[in-house]
């Protein structure tokens, strides 16, 4: 995660006239927050799909130069006045799947439910909603393409 200073300020990038957002494809996703944190808190921008694979254990936790400027540069393609002065960053670890399901569904007579492969907490009314269904034996409303129990489709 990174924060930078806007060029001109921070007033575009307040939450009452910019949106989280998300932007790219399969290979790379740029994503970023309103100004949140007042006038020198600059504005929060991630990578998603992009850096090492890593553990808890091994993790890089030191943020290097050459990934800020790569980050500005990507950023700066869609947004050109967002990515101004550097402030700070931290490194962000998120669980994800080999296929970027969410864990749900049934092993017997189990329901199973990790939400995770960096994305869950958007889709948490749902997968919430599916796993109640599961439990209660019923059916759920929801389609099963997105979940999957230790990588295989929920039956």
């Amino acid at each position: 995660m990174y924060w930078f200073q806007p060029v001109d300020g921070i007033d575009p990038y307040a939450p009452d006239r910019h949106p989280v957002w998300i932007h790219g494809g399969p290979e790379r996703q740029l994503y970023g927050f309103p100004a949140i944190d007042g006038p020198d808190g600059g504005a929060k921008v991630a990578f998603f799909r992009h850096g090492a694979v890593t553990t808890p254990e091994t993790v890089d936790r030191e943020v290097h130069a050459d990934e800020v400027e790569f980050i500005a540069a990507d950023v700066r393609r869609i947004l050109p006045t967002l990515p101004g002065r550097f402030l700070t960053a931290a490194a962000c670890m998120y669980t994800t799947t080999p296929d970027e399901h969410f864990v749900v569904g049934r092993a017997g007579r189990i329901v199973v439910g990790s939400p995770c492969s960096g994305h869950g907490f958007k889709f948490a009314p749902v997968v919430g909603r599916f796993l109640s269904e599961l439990a209660l034996g019923r059916d759920p409303a929801a389609p099963t393409a997105w979940a999957s129990v230790a990588g295989a489709p929920v039956p």
